[in-house]
């Protein structure tokens, strides 16, 4: 992507990356739903991201059951991007947060 990502980001809006994969990237495909079902067993705070077309704005959902997954994705177009992961620690080794700053360049936290 060349396009750089910060300016296209809200003011007081709080970005983590996680380096060490708790939440992967997977095409929407009828595959995917195995991995929604194995991840339903395996952990414990199972969710899913969708990006919802034409904006950085995403949708997450905590995963009760598969039917929370097929609302989510209802609408979207088969080979969409999807995560699908478990909800990562908040705060640990693979994990970089930062908050974006103000138009002052004040870091200011915002109620979300």
């Amino acid at each position: 992507m060349s396009t750089p990502l910060l300016p296209l980001l809200r003011h007081g809006s709080r970005v983590s990356l996680y380096t060490d994969g708790p939440i992967r990237l997977h095409p929407l495909t009828p595959d995917l739903t195995e991995t929604v079902l194995s991840l339903l067993y395996e952990s414990s705070d199972p969710l899913a991201v969708v990006l919802r077309p034409g904006s950085l704005e995403v949708e997450m959902v905590w995963l009760a059951d598969l039917s929370d997954f097929e609302e989510l994705t209802a609408d979207l177009e088969p080979g969409a991007p999807v995560l699908v992961g478990s909800f990562p620690a908040s705060i640990g080794d693979a994990v970089a947060e930062f908050v974006v700053p103000d138009a002052d360049g004040v870091i200011r936290m915002h109620p979300h």
